[in-house]
């Protein structure tokens, strides 16, 4: 079956489905509902969104272990975060990934001391999937880092180009 709104779509069929769309509480549900419904391998794009929407996801492919993502098309900021909670991480030959911290805005003391708290375990989970040096993953981040598939497979952002 299918579910859209104005900026995601998602297509589950039997053990696959596809997800595409900003990173917001619809991809959410999406997840939810793929995983719910025994889906292991999810084609994937996205072109970022709410971190902690994408770090709730992460955490609910990792708690499920044994999925597979496949990153079909764009695959930015927090979509990256995502993808890097699958056990098996894929990407087409002309798919692009894109690294970086996006903007979080803090009006408080409290705000700005949790989003430092944010961008720190960020960081740990790229180092620790990547198995890049931490030096090597604040760099990506610096900035606006863009990856095509033969460098992300090299810089270990994925495990496969298909």
């Amino acid at each position: 079956y299918s579910m859209s709104d104005d900026k995601n779509y998602c297509h589950i069929n039997g053990g696959e489905a596809f997800i595409i769309g900003d990173v917001n509480e619809q991809m959410h549900a999406h997840f939810y509902e793929a995983l719910s419904d025994g889906a292991r391998t999810i084609m994937f794009s996205s072109p970022g969104g709410d971190v902690e929407t994408a770090l709730a996801i992460y955490d609910m492919i990792n708690h499920i272990g044994n999925v597979t993502i496949v990153v079909n098309g764009l695959c930015a900021s927090a979509g990256t975060l995502i993808l890097q909670g699958a056990s098996t991480r894929k990407a087409t030959p002309s798919s692009q990934l894109l690294v970086h911290f996006g903007s979080e805005s803090a009006e408080s003391e409290a705000e700005r001391k949790h989003n430092k708290n944010v961008e720190k375990y960020w960081l740990q989970l790229f180092q620790a999937r990547t198995k890049a040096s931490m030096r090597k993953v604040r760099k990506w981040h610096a900035g606006e880092t863009f990856f095509n598939t033969q460098q992300a497979l090299k810089e270990g952002l994925i495990d496969e180009v298909i």
